[in-house]
């Protein structure tokens, strides 16, 4: 039912707690895709012995790629109806899958489902998800806890291998645009190692870079803005009209006050021409009124 990925470069010996973490679940119904990027230490020899005892670990070699490139391998191999991928320096609670399964099986209408998780490093500190489109886009903090339906990336297609160190929130966006509708499990299931030797906190040289290409290919898809997306409360008001124009002044605030530095300097065009189109609105009434004068 779970096909679980699990790319891995020189894992040892974090390796085996997250392996063990995943083991160890309550739900037991799933594939264990281990991707081995290249390791020279003993990630190999350890993840055979596994495989020779539990045919659920699948070990996939190949030479280093980095890390989309081999969440893209994993999808490939990936034959459940759920998928998710972790770090090999990062660990579950026992009850992830179970919880994260039940939600997806409960809710229909819903595509993709996320849990808090706590991080531990400098600072340790529990990291909830975003609670609407909204707060994805502008307020976003991570998440490493999820779970969607394998039928998503049959739509969306693969991680972005331009994107190496946000190619997780790329992915997440492009599903927004398919579904926008995540479920939240309020609840810490994920353990995030933060250190300076981890693969979750690899610093990549090139961000500033990576953000603006990310910027630029979001302002290049088409209808990506769609503010019924997200305000999709809009179509339950009675006034849609004064609805937009209050959701087109709200947006472009978010946007100009943003958090998420992948947004705080490349669109604020969009947030510009989001207010822009609150004025015109706001003012139509008038307008009609003054110019129809006799």
């Amino acid at each position: 039912m779970i096909s679980v990925i699990l790319p891995v470069l020189n894992g040892i010996p974090d390796l085996k707690r997250s392996i063990n973490s995943i083991l160890n679940q309550t739900y037991k119904n799933f594939e264990l895709i281990v991707i081995n990027d290249g390791s020279t230490d003993e990630t190999k020899n350890y993840v055979s012995s596994l495989s020779l005892i539990d045919n659920r670990i699948i070990l996939i070699n190949q030479t280093n790629k980095g890390l989309p490139y081999s969440l893209n391998i994993g999808l490939n191999h990936a034959t459940r109806k759920y998928i998710t991928w972790t770090s090999h320096d990062n660990y579950y609670d026992k009850t992830a899958f179970e919880k994260m399964k039940y939600a997806l099986d409960n809710n229909l209408d819903s595509d993709f489902v996320y849990a808090g998780h706590k991080v531990f490093g400098l600072t340790t500190r529990k990291v909830k998800g975003p609670q609407n489109p909204r707060d994805f886009m502008f307020k976003f903090r991570g998440m490493a806890c999820f779970m969607w339906r394998s039928s998503l990336t049959n739509n969306i297609g693969y991680f972005d291998t331009n994107l190496k160190g946000i190619e997780d929130f790329d992915y997440w966006l492009r599903i927004l645009q398919v579904n926008p509708k995540f479920i939240c499990i309020d609840e810490i299931l994920y353990y995030y190692q933060k250190g300076n030797n981890t693969m979750s906190s690899k610093i990549i040289d090139n961000y500033k870079q990576l953000r603006t290409l990310l910027a630029k290919k979001i302002l290049n898809t088409s209808n990506f803005f769609d503010i019924n997306k997200f305000y999709p409360s809009i179509k339950l008001c009675k006034d849609q009209s004064r609805a937009k124009n209050v959701a087109y002044l709200d947006f472009s605030n978010q946007i100009l006050n943003s958090s998420n530095k992948v947004f705080a300097i490349e669109f604020k065009s969009i947030a510009e021409k989001f207010r822009l189109k609150s004025t015109i609105k706001h003012f139509d009434k008038e307008k009609e009124e003054l110019f129809n004068l006799e």
